[in-house]
């Protein structure tokens, strides 16, 4: 039987390439970074029973972000027209939702007068007033800061006082570096927002003369 004398030197030569590529694979495995997931700080409040007899009822929503906000990848803007996505620095939930829960939270700790729900929950109780969010700016400077943007209007349905918007900024430097810094300080941002908000929320609800 003819054998071709090529083969014997050409298995070992597929062998070696095989297990080449295989340690290859391995190699590029074993430095993939471990992704990390993150959520805003609690708010520190849970969420009320609705109790109408409390006082006006508040709803918060709807709460818009910004497109480029709308990704599950934390972001860094790293000049004025560029911005960065941390592919393995993640939110735990969808951001939008993470932001108005937060917001939600921090309003009930501010009025204490009052129901604060999330649009969703308060839009079959007819809510005495609504709260429409729109999330410009969300991001960080790397290594340096976080910088929050925002605008809001404030509406008593059936009322005729005329909706006025209202616009919050701020910045702070990050306390930590990284992901984890942009996250705090995040939540420390949303907390002064709802700080704003409710200030605003108590003169609509002053009577007028």
């Amino acid at each position: 039987m003819y054998r071709n004398p090529g083969t014997k030197r050409w298995i070992p030569a597929c062998l070696a390439l095989a297990a080449a590529a295989a340690l290859l694979t391995a190699s590029g495995c074993a430095h993939t970074p471990r992704s990390a997931f993150y959520v805003l700080p609690d708010s520190g409040v849970e969420a009320p029973e609705p109790d109408v007899t409390r006082g006006d009822l508040i709803s918060v929503g709807p709460v818009r972000l910004a497109d480029y906000l709308r990704r599950p990848e934390l972001v860094w803007r790293v000049t004025p027209v560029e911005l960065n996505y941390e592919e393995y620095h993640r939110w735990a939930e969808p951001p939008e939702r993470a932001v108005r829960n937060a917001l939600t939270g921090y309003l009930s700790r501010s009025i204490t007068h009052a129901v604060v729900l999330d649009e969703s929950l308060a839009s079959s109780m007819n809510p005495g007033i609504m709260v429409a969010v729109d999330i410009l700016r969300m991001d960080g400077t790397p290594g340096t800061s976080a910088d929050f943007a925002a605008r809001y209007i404030i509406r008593k349905p059936g009322s005729d006082i005329p909706v006025i918007p209202y616009t919050f900024e701020t910045s702070s430097p990050l306390d930590t570096g990284g992901a984890a810094g942009l996250v705090a300080a995040h939540g420390r941002h949303l907390e002064a927002f709802a700080g704003d908000i409710a200030t605003h929320l108590l003169e609509a609800q002053q009577p007028k003369p």
